[in-house]
């Protein structure tokens, strides 16, 4: 749930994960400064000491909830992707992350997710949950696949405009 404080108003960004999260992430670093609740080394500390049972920018709507009002921040933004593109992108992350066997097939991985993620909601860092379950009430989200000039201009219209060079760089970048 990474929180980034705008002038005096906080955003919010919805880190669904395989929609371009890491790239957005790093745009809204260079824009408003470090995040707060996000942690890009959650899955290099051990599995018996994480402090949660996904990274803090992987949390469900519904988790979120019950640590957050939804009125503790003032904007909610979000990346969406299409369905299929984003389990085929979590099929690979994952298989490069090792936690899918080398040998296990897309097609025997998703056969079986929902059986898996019945077990374990959580399971590859929330990673294959449904995008809506991502989205709190009132989160304003713009599709992937249609670039990211109007997700630039809604903060734009929110916060004033970025700097030119930092314009530039997140049409090339994002």
């Amino acid at each position: 749930m990474p929180l980034y404080r705008a002038g005096s108003e906080l955003l919010y960004f919805v880190h669904v994960p395989k929609c371009a999260g890491t790239s957005v992430t790093e745009y809204l670093q260079a824009r408003f400064g470090p995040a707060a609740f996000e942690d890009r080394a959650f899955l290099r500390v051990p599995a018996s000491h994480p402090w949660s049972r996904t990274s803090p920018q992987h949390i469900d709507a519904n988790s979120l909830e019950r640590i957050l009002p939804r009125s503790f921040f003032d904007h909610a933004v979000a990346v969406v992707r299409h369905p299929e593109r984003r389990l085929a992108s979590a099929y690979v992350f994952q298989r490069k992350q090792k936690t899918i066997g080398r040998l296990t097939s897309f097609d025997r991985w998703l056969k079986t997710l929902a059986q898996r993620r019945a077990r374990n909601p959580y399971i590859h860092d929330n990673h294959p949950r449904p995008m809506c379950e991502f989205l709190p009430e009132d989160t304003t989200w713009f599709r992937m696949e249609e670039g990211f000039e109007d997700f630039i201009a809604h903060l734009n219209s929110l916060f004033g405009p970025a700097p030119q060079a930092l314009e530039i760089l997140s049409l090339i970048h994002i």
